[in-house]
């Protein structure tokens, strides 16, 4: 291992080739990114034209230090040909520096363009310092081909990056003029732009450009002293080592030190590494297919953590990367174990894909039980999910069985829901489901009942009709749940008491209506309660958001009820579209005087006839345990859980997001 203290004119300088490997994201550099690092170098450059002048000035910056911009972690170089160097940390810094040269070299070829005298001349001098900056910064000179460039971007940046350097001054740099396509990095050519404005400006206005006043007698920029600025005075470190355990470890150790990686950045990085010359390959054929199946970050990073899970190993996402390079290495880490791994991950992609996107699911069944999970909070169960897909690429499940046991997943939910039990500890509850189809179920040998016998193994965790019960009649049904998970059950209610109605039901709360309302001074309610001895406060404060007092009408209808009386309401709930609110116009429970009150005595008979209607709907297993299959010490085991922290499958890990770099 090798490291060094350099500049940037150190670091680039040729013949040498550094490549941005295929485990590293593309350029991802936004405005907040360039403008921080500009910043830095005006603040270079201050220090640089006080003594530009100066007879003495190299002996004086001598004693002035530069600017550090971090680590540059490098693996290589290469024995033959031009050094070559997969950049495994420092890709946006040194891309960002190499737009800021080609803006810097565009710029000061129009000046030249633009100085007087004989054009033949002016073309001249720009030509000239066009090639001086290609030569010294980007190109390796006398070389063609993959060896020309000093930098290959991915080949998501690589169309608009070459652009750039190949630039002439002529016709327009845009993404629509290049003719890239969607996929091609817009922020490269954003990056380009903004360096490009910035060497242009001639004086620093403080309402538009209030960051850059203290640098406002500074305008216009001498280019050529910039260009010393950004080669001499911007200092990094690098790290070089061929050692891919060397490397490894490094790139792991940012995670502590800068921008936070990623899951995904860590697994991408160890599996790549391992595939060593197979690397390119396996991107094509294997990564490819998996990123056009899952088209962000966090999706990917969702199904390798669901993946883990499915197989038997209940975890948190925080270590995906831990177990998944552990189990690899236990089976050798060689570039064929790793490639075999990235193959069975790309084809399970295809079918995890249709669990978070149901709409890519051709079967119709499949379709809509995977919606229907999604809209539950399905989201803890999709290893799951994705251990019966695995079971029908076995042969040992078909779709309509999928569909039952998707259904089951759903019921497990809901009822849970329902009965008001908490939800962040679903991904141990879902993990242990897992464990027990591995572990002392395993011998089970039909597929479909060793999952329902797994999900029964702790009855309290799928609540019983009676639990049920008592749930919808007390429990805040209101705010306990997401939108869509509320709509999913009253629309399901609904459907279930008139079934051969289709209705587009809404998927927000505007639709759910409050039968004794929300508001707290109503005089006509407040009378009508003193019927039933019962004061609006006390009804609200236990019963307002419970299931029982809640229906569904279109937003419009809603708005129309307000404040009025229930025997009011009973007029417009007679004509909804709804059978669930149909029916409150002929509700009759003994104590509201024929319908024309609204109370505790209401709410809970609803509760109850609701409740009876929900558990047809979610119905639990009835299977129950044989001892012999499942002994009672084997039921409670030690999962890896962490109570203060909530699983989140798809959402980054990265938690800093404001250093310049130590991104990938």
């Amino acid at each position: 291992m090798e490291s060094k203290t350099t500049d940037f004119l150190g670091l680039i300088k040729g013949p040498r080739q550094y490549r941005i490997p295929p485990f590293q994201r593309p350029y991802s550099w936004e405005k907040e990114h360039r403008e921080a690092l500009w910043l830095d170098i005006l603040g270079q450059y201050e220090k640089l034209k006080e003594l530009w002048s100066a007879p003495d000035r190299e002996e004086r910056l001598r004693g002035i230090p530069g600017h550090y911009l971090g680590t540059v972690v490098l693996a290589g170089p290469s024995a033959l040909g031009v050094p070559k160097s997969d950049v495994i940390d420092g890709q946006q810094r040194t891309m960002t520096l190499l737009l800021l040269l080609c803006a810097l070299r565009d710029v000061r070829a129009r000046i030249e363009l633009r100085s007087g005298g004989p054009a033949g001349q002016a073309q001249e001098r720009a030509n000239a310092f066009r090639l001086r900056i290609g030569r010294r910064y980007l190109e390796n000179e006398d070389e063609t081909g993959s060896d020309r460039l000093r930098v290959v971007p991915l080949a998501t940046d690589r169309r608009a990056f070459q652009a750039i350097v190949d630039y002439d001054g002529t016709g327009q740099l845009t993404h629509e003029s290049l003719g890239l396509d969607d996929v091609d990095s817009r922020r490269i050519l954003q990056a380009y732009g903004f360096f490009n404005t910035e060497l242009r400006r001639q004086q620093v206005i403080a309402d538009r450009a209030p960051q850059l006043v203290r640098f406002s007698k500074l305008y216009p920029l001498d280019l050529e002293m910039l260009e010393e600025v950004i080669t001499r005075r911007l200092t990094f470190i690098t790290i070089e080592t061929a050692n891919l355990d060397d490397v490894n470890a490094i790139f792991e150790s940012l995670n502590a030190t800068g921008r936070a990686l990623t899951q995904l950045d860590l697994l991408r990085n160890y599996i790549f590494m391992a595939l060593q010359t197979r690397a390119e390959q396996a991107l094509a054929q294997h990564w490819g297919v998996i990123e056009k199946n899952l088209h962000r970050p966090e999706e990917i990073e969702g199904l390798i953590w669901a993946d883990v899970v499915s197989r038997g190993t209940n975890i948190l996402q925080k270590r995906t990367y831990r177990t998944v390079q552990a189990d690899l290495r236990q089976r050798g880490g060689t570039p064929e174990v790793a490639e075999q791994y990235l193959s069975e991950l790309a084809r399970k992609s295809a079918y995890y894909s249709t669990i978070i996107h149901p709409d890519r699911e051709s079967n119709p069944e499949l379709r809509e039980a995977f919606s229907r999970l999604n809209r539950a909070g399905g989201l803890t169960a999709y290893p799951v999910v994705l251990w019966l897909l695995e079971q029908r690429y076995l042969g040992y499940l078909n779709n309509a069985q999928i569909v039952t046991g998707v259904g089951w997943i759903e019921s497990f939910l809901v009822r849970r829901l329902l009965a008001g039990l908490p939800t962040n500890n679903l991904t141990s509850m879902f993990g242990s489901i897992l464990a027990r189809l591995h572990g002392e179920l395993a011998p089970v040998e039909d597929v479909q009942k060793r999952l329902e016998l797994s999900m029964v193994a702790n009855p309290k965790d799928w609540p019983s009709d009676e639990v049920v019960t008592a749930g919808v009649e007390r429990e805040d049904f209101y705010h306990s749940q997401k939108a869509l998970q509320r709509m999913l059950i009253l629309s399901s209610i609904d459907h279930q008491l008139a079934p051969k109605t289709v209705l587009n039901y809404g998927e927000t709360d505007d639709s759910i209506e409050h039968i004794l309302p929300q508001s707290k001074d109503i005089p006509e309610w407040i009378s009508d309660l003193a019927e039933l001895g019962e004061e609006l406060n006390a009804v609200q404060g236990t019963w307002l958001h419970t299931l029982g007092n809640l229906a569904i009408l279109t937003p419009g209808e809603n708005s129309r009820l307000g404040r009025k009386r229930f025997v009011d309401k009973s007029a417009i709930y007679a004509e909804s579209q709804y059978r669930l609110t149909r029916d409150l116009a002929d509700f009759r429970p003994d104590l509201t005087e024929g319908g024309r009150l609204w109370g505790i005595s209401a709410i809970r008979a609803r509760a109850a006839a609701l409740a009876a209607v929900a558990v047809t709907i979610w119905p639990r297993a009835a299977h129950t345990l044989d001892g012999a299959l499942l002994p009672e010490a084997s039921i409670e085991v030690d999962f890896d859980t962490d109570p203060d922290e909530e699983l989140v499958p798809f959402t980054s890990l990265a938690e800093d997001e404001s250093n310049l770099d130590q991104e990938v």
